[in-house]
């Protein structure tokens, strides 16, 4: 008699736990993908209303490699270069101004 009551009633609750697992497992497996649908379509419609058109402005297809040109130098100018070169003058009439000095 003693063990048919404890099968049929634990202190803990297991008895519970194992008899309602299968249900809870499918809830919970129900909520997850219901919510990662409502992100994912979420996302998915706001895009849709949001979107703006893309104006085709300027650009370019390039077929080969040769379409490309040469590429960008990467050396940086010195603030000296750059002073020569926008003021049309050589850093050595600069340095004549100045008696060497800079």
């Amino acid at each position: 008699m003693a063990k048919t009551m404890s099968v049929s009633f634990s202190p803990y609750g297991a008895f519970e736990l194992k008899q309602k697992y299968q249900r809870n497992m499918f809830m919970g497996t129900m909520f997850a993908l219901l919510l990662v649908v409502v992100v994912i379509g979420g996302t998915y419609i706001y895009r849709a209303l949001t979107a703006e058109e893309v104006v085709g402005g300027n650009v370019q297809i390039i077929k080969t490699i040769a379409d490309l040109g040469p590429p960008p130098t990467v050396a940086k100018k010195t603030a000296e270069d750059r002073y020569c070169s926008t003021q049309g003058g050589g850093a050595q009439s600069r340095y004549s101004e100045t008696g060497g000095r800079r």
